[in-house]
């Protein structure tokens, strides 16, 4: 999702990328401390970047000044709360195990069929599991299902389409001020969110 297309380009431009903003916000379900979550997804996509297309790609991206949102400790707590079990540094370790395997593929590995094949296989993964989460993260999706169906498969996601509760405003709040700031610097914006993070840059913007 962006405001601004074409962020980056495999040619040099004339323009500083100082203008430039990236915000970068994670998915739903536990997530581990900051600091180690933003390196592991920093680290992924310079190396994707630097693989696909070149150094001078991985400059564009440091020079965009990328910006993390992270809103775990509010979904962990949810999830807690949900009666959830969770092991940080075990879903650490698995995190940094699957990027560990992912760098070793080439760019033609991660494509069609064999991409899908690989993934399933990395540590930590329950395919099932996480295609439910992201079914739910429709609130669409949801005719035709309980919501005791719904709350066992994403309490985060129930509690996000709850407007009574204050937590999916806390959420969007961690986007909020970081955009308006940006925009307000007419920078040219790109928002990349996974799972719960589109949802909520797509209800900010």
């Amino acid at each position: 999702m962006t405001q601004k297309a074409h962020l980056f380009s495999s040619h040099p431009r004339k323009e500083p990328f100082m203008n430039k903003q990236l915000f970068l916000i994670h998915g739903r379900n536990f997530k581990p401390d900051e600091e180690s979550l933003k390196d592991l997804w920093f680290g992924a996509l310079k190396h994707g970047l630097k693989r696909d297309y070149s150094e001078n790609m991985v400059e564009q991206f440091n020079a965009a000044n990328p910006q993390f949102i992270y809103y775990g400790e509010l979904s962990n707590k949810c999830l807690y709360k949900s009666k959830k079990e969770y092991d940080p540094e075990g879903d650490l370790e698995d995190r940094q195990h699957a990027i560990e395997k992912l760098i070793v593929y080439s760019k033609t590995d991660l494509q069609g069929n064999t991409s899908k094949f690989l993934y399933n296989q990395l540590p930590g993964k329950n395919s099932l599991k996480e295609w439910l989460a992201d079914m739910f993260a429709n609130p669409l999706d949801w005719v035709g299902f309980s919501e005791v169906i719904i709350s066992i498969a994403a309490p985060d996601m129930k509690e996000y389409w709850n407007f009574d509760k204050a937590f999916g405003s806390n959420l969007r709040c961690k986007l909020t001020g970081k955009l308006a700031n940006a925009l307000s610097d007419g920078k040219d914006i790109m928002v990349i969110g996974h799972s719960l993070g589109c949802i909520i840059a797509f209800d900010v913007l």
